[in-house]
């Protein structure tokens, strides 16, 4: 199938999609990003614009115009999958009209795309804020901008599909009417996570853990997580990795003990994470290439699709 890809970023849901189908067009307005996606994902066209100055003209049932400003527009083979993962921050409270809050533009403009292109399918993934007592408004809401698919959403954490880290994302599949419905993977490792010391560069020896420090000033509230554990969900920040000294990590004492006794005033700093180890923990392969500053790269690893659980849904389109 061939896939078309909105705020495509670095490229970590376009790399899933691209192990069983055909990404045509990429659309991203970061520089850098594209950068990265171009260096991964060579076969693709890329346009880097706003989305909201692009227009998507299907011409055939096998072709589309992507028209650019100032530009002769560029005749590509029409998707049968639009992706993408749109920012959309202001789902806060129940009852809200999602699509009358200027924070959520782009979900719009994701939805005007695939209105004119007319996919059999579209897959939406990144619903930040989407609650389950504000689920039913949500894809109400989404069925008045898309009443001709039959749309479902799930919930997955990409630690169940062999990703080292602990991140839920929610995907909303949409289904032409008529047409069979695509079915969800099932986990290919609930219950058997893979440790994030599998690709953090330190020994696995009970005396190493990892602080997202954030705006936390100290390690006594800070998110962390365990080596011999998968990682927290891997941010847009940097992380810390320390060494707990004489004391040694067990599953059977708790944060609220350790703050208690004091041992985590002993932690000392060993390094920051690399951008190579925060992307393994994204479940980026190890030649993946990242392009800018390291604030950018750090941003782009943070902001992707886990590559692995890409995969795995991309694999039950057919």
């Amino acid at each position: 199938m061939n896939v078309l890809d909105l705020f495509c970023g670095a490229g970590g849901l376009s790399y899933g999609f691209a192990q069983h189908h055909q990404v045509v067009c990429a659309v991203d307005n970061d520089a850098d990003a594209l950068r990265s996606y171009r260096s991964n994902h060579v076969d693709t066209i890329v346009a880097k614009y706003p989305i909201e100055k692009l227009e998507f003209v299907r011409v055939s049932d096998r072709a589309m115009q992507l028209c650019i400003p100032g530009k002769a527009p560029w005749l590509l083979t029409l998707p049968d999958i639009v992706v993408g993962g749109p920012p959309c921050q202001g789902f806060s409270m129940a009852g809200k009209r999602f699509f009358n809050d200027p924070r959520n533009n782009l979900v719009s403009e994701f939805c005007r795309v695939v209105n004119a292109l007319e996919p059999p399918y579209f897959l939406m993934e990144n619903v930040k804020g989407l609650q389950i007592n504000h689920g039913a408004v949500f894809i109400k809401q989404l069925h008045e901008k898309l009443p001709q698919y039959d749309i479902d959403v799930r919930e997955f954490n990409a630690a169940d599909f062999g990703v080292p880290q602990k991140r839920r994302r929610v995907f909303v599949q949409g289904t032409t009417r008529g047409k069979e419905h695509i079915s969800w993977p099932k986990p290919t490792h609930k219950g058997s996570w893979v440790p994030s010391s599998s690709v953090i560069n330190a020994p696995n020896d009970g005396h190493h853990l990892v602080f997202v420090m954030n705006s936390f000033k100290t390690t006594s509230n800070a998110p962390h997580y365990f080596l011999n554990e998968p990682a927290k969900t891997v941010t847009t920040r940097p992380q810390h990795l320390y060494q707990t000294g004489d004391w040694k990590v067990t599953h059977d004492i708790s944060w609220k003990t350790i703050k208690e006794r004091g041992y985590h005033e002993n932690f000392t700093k060993v390094r920051d994470l690399t951008v190579a180890e925060q992307a393994a923990l994204q479940g980026f392969p190890d030649h993946y290439i990242f392009h800018g500053g390291k604030q950018s790269q750090l941003k782009q690893v943070g902001n992707a699709v886990p590559p692995s659980l890409a995969m795995a849904i991309a694999s039950m389109f057919k």
